[in-house]
């Protein structure tokens, strides 16, 4: 057990990670306890105030390690690895620095990446077929039917509680009729 502990802290000591969890505890709570319209404004920034509370963020420290970078890509890509050959327009919710998006444009005809920021490296280009969305967590400029498969990691457990089913309802009206979402999302086993 002390083996898995380790490895889940990383680098990091308890006073820093103690310190992510309440400022991410704080951001959540406002978000949990806002009205809609105040939402859209929440969720433009969050993300900017959370990297700069938080510079040992794990995802800003991933960022500056390539194999750290395409073990979480692959990690992804095997949710649906079997599948994605078989579709052509792909669209991804809560893209981060989008790589794993980018790395797909390979594979398919066409990329969305989704995100309330613009959270790119600055080292990756972007191919002609990806095209990055910056998103108030409502409203997406997309036509209805067009995507054949949806994707997101780690999204919906920040969403507040009255923006899930919104979050699914719009999931269906751009998803093609034999389109497909794959979200993965933390539980109490992972």
């Amino acid at each position: 057990m002390k083996h898995s502990k380790k490895r889940l802290l990383g680098k990091r000591t308890d006073e820093q990670i103690k310190r992510h969890y309440e400022i991410e505890k704080e951001i959540a709570a406002r978000l949990k306890t806002s009205r809609r319209k105040d939402r859209k404004k929440i969720y433009k920034t969050m993300y900017e105030e959370l990297f700069k509370k938080v510079p040992d963020h794990p995802r800003l420290m991933k960022r500056k390690d390539p194999k750290a970078i395409a073990a979480n890509n692959r990690s992804k890509l095997a949710l649906f690895n079997n599948l994605i050959d078989k579709y052509k327009i792909f669209l991804e919710f809560g893209s981060g620095c989008c790589s794993f998006a980018i790395d797909l444009c390979e594979r398919v005809k066409y990329v969305y990446a989704v995100d309330i920021s613009d959270q790119r490296l600055s080292t990756i280009s972007s191919p002609p077929n990806f095209k990055l969305i910056i998103y108030n967590g409502y409203d997406l400029n997309l036509p209805e039917s067009s995507i054949d498969i949806i994707f997101s990691d780690q999204l919906l457990e920040h969403l507040h509680p009255e923006d899930v089913s919104l979050h699914f309802k719009l999931v269906k009206k751009l998803l093609k009729s034999r389109g497909i979402y794959i979200f993965r999302t933390p539980h109490r086993f992972s």
